[in-house]
């Protein structure tokens, strides 16, 4: 029993081709309504309404005479027969009875025999509630849940969209911002000025009307001398306007610099995480690799990975606990061995040119989170 456990376990380590399934399904009694289905488990409500409940998943393109293999989790609420489909693949409809309250893991194989397009239906002659989740279509063998092609395709897209959005944003309103504080500026400048203008104008007209022989010098001294006042005190203001302005618009604009850089920053720290280096079809079940010289012996349970190439300095991480982790030159001669760390860095030695590792029987599978969706990953 203990073997036959461990080797379903160590199934769950490939990856074992993309994933034909995409997320999203579409009830036939409610058109318009679309859920998501992830790694999350999610309720998804079979309404009866007096007929067979129907779930339609969208159609899969498949290649006609290639065998498939789909995986699914559902939990109903009751007791319940359920029943599902894969229309256009030429098999029949197929019967499992499920349990109230208890997660099935329904795994099927099938061949396509009649047409390219395959679509995955769901249904129960009765009212029937359940969590539905890590739905999978896989080619070759079955394979843990990862999201479908179209579906990252589509979120990378939504989000290109939104980082486009955002940056048209910015750019609308350091241009609204820089054009207000101008017109601002000039509105004021223009105010200023006609105001000036209406003032000496009436100051003149009352000088002429009340000139008297032997003042007219004094009084155009006098109206020199404010002019050169005013003169002066305009260039002030205009002065003093403009380098606060521009005080302002530098402020505005090193502000907005400073943010597009977080933006940037943010943007180049994105990762995405690399593939998976644990080859099933390259390991050897029951196999340990031996401290003293680096080569096989036997264990029961445990899992003995190939030769995996590396370089200096790239770092690895796995989701499970390794027993082994050797190295090896370009000639897959046994060099030393690393110990159990992980995640754990290639030393900076240029004869390094594979590594190996080993898992323990004593590991422990996780039920939740990312542990089911990879077994090894480097970067």
């Amino acid at each position: 029993m203990e073997l036959t456990v461990s080797k379903e376990e160590f199934g769950e380590f490939e990856i074992s081709g993309r994933n034909y399934l995409q997320s999203i399904f579409k009830s036939k009694f409610s058109k318009t309504t679309y859920t998501k289905i992830n790694e999350s488990t999610v309720n998804a409500v079979f309404d009866g309404s007096g007929s067979s409940p129907y779930i339609f998943f969208p159609e899969m393109h498949l290649e006609v005479g290639e065998s498939y293999y789909l995986r699914f989790k559902i939990t109903p609420e009751s007791n319940v027969a359920f029943r599902y489909g894969l229309r256009g693949s030429g098999e029949t409809d197929k019967s499992v009875n499920l349990p109230a309250g208890k997660e099935t893991i329904v795994e099927h194989k099938f061949t396509v025999t009649q047409q390219e397009k395959v679509q995955l239906i769901l249904f129960s002659n009765h009212d029937l509630e359940a969590r539905i989740g890590e739905a999978t279509v896989t080619k070759n063998k079955v394979s843990v849940w990862t999201p479908a092609l179209e579906d990252t395709e589509a979120e990378i897209s939504t989000l290109k969209t939104q980082l486009n959005v955002q940056a048209g944003l910015i750019e609308s309103k350091v241009e609204q911002r820089d054009f207000n504080t101008l017109k601002g500026t000039v509105d004021s400048h223009t105010t200023k000025i006609t105001q000036t203008e209406k003032d000496l104008q009436s100051k003149a007209n009352r000088d002429i009307v009340d000139t008297i022989s032997g003042k007219v010098e004094s009084h155009e001294s006098l109206i020199s001398q404010n002019a050169e006042e005013i003169r002066q005190r305009m260039r002030t203001i205009d002065a003093d306007a403009k380098y606060a302005t521009q005080s302002a618009l530098n402020q505005t604009s090193s502000k907005l610099t400073s943010e597009i850089a977080k933006v940037q920053t943010n943007l180049d720290d994105l990762e995405i995480v690399g593939r998976n280096y644990l080859v099933i079809k390259e390991a050897k079940e029951d196999t340990v690799i031996q401290w003293a010289n680096g080569l096989d012996g036997p264990e029961v349970g445990s899992l003995a990975s190939g030769f995996i190439p590396v370089n200096t300095g790239d770092m690895f991480i796995s989701s499970r606990n390794f027993s082994q982790i050797m190295l090896y030159d370009a000639n897959k001669n046994f060099i030393d061995r690393l110990g159990t760390t992980n995640p754990f860095t290639v030393p900076n030695d240029e004869s390094i040119k594979f590594v190996r590792v080993s898992l323990s029987q004593y590991i422990k599978r996780e039920k939740q989170g990312r542990c089911e969706d990879s077994a090894w990953k480097g970067k």
